[in-house]
């Protein structure tokens, strides 16, 4: 089985009674593992983390595009139900 250990965390904030954050906010943290997986992997190992964090970024561009077009098809499909013949 493999073993993982989180390097960072990104998460949102869902609420907030502080007012110090607005809901929707991104946050992130680094783990105390950060440090020690640079040290172990070096440069290569920085390399990957981007490479990886430019792929995440490339999945959350790919869904929000997705969900738009199904908001716009979805969109369209009530507009074509709403249509009075003439």
């Amino acid at each position: 089985m493999s073993q993982r250990e989180p390097l960072f965390e990104i998460s949102f904030h869902t609420d907030d009674d502080t007012g110090m954050y607005y809901i929707g906010e991104i946050d992130f943290s680094i783990y105390g593992t950060l440090d020690p997986f640079i040290e172990h992997f070096g440069f290569d190992g920085v390399k990957r983390i981007s490479e990886t964090l430019i792929h995440l970024g490339y999945e959350v561009m790919k869904r929000y595009f997705e969900q738009q077009e199904k908001e716009n098809a979805g969109a369209a499909q009530a507009e074509e139900n709403t249509d009075v013949p003439q």
